[in-house]
């Protein structure tokens, strides 16, 4: 998602925001479907794998690592 900057130097989200989703293919090696699935596991509401990728890829963007969602 391109951010647009705005008008007061800000970035306006909105433009970004409006765009429709797009599907990525990846190929990964099995370990890391294996880390993702167990990172699903130890979550109290266990997301969609997809869900899960795309928080950690949010996480890692923003410069953190994803926290684990224990019980």
């Amino acid at each position: 998602m391109r951010r647009v900057r705005a008008a007061n130097g800000g970035v306006d989200l909105g433009a970004a925001m409006s765009r429709k989703t797009a599907n990525i293919d990846i190929r990964v090696e099995p370990e890391l479907i294996g880390r993702i699935e167990d990172w699903i596991d130890e979550q109290r509401v266990p997301p969609s794998f997809s869900a899960a990728v795309v928080y950690m890829i949010e996480a890692f963007l923003a410069g953190e690592e994803p926290a684990r969602r224990e019980t």
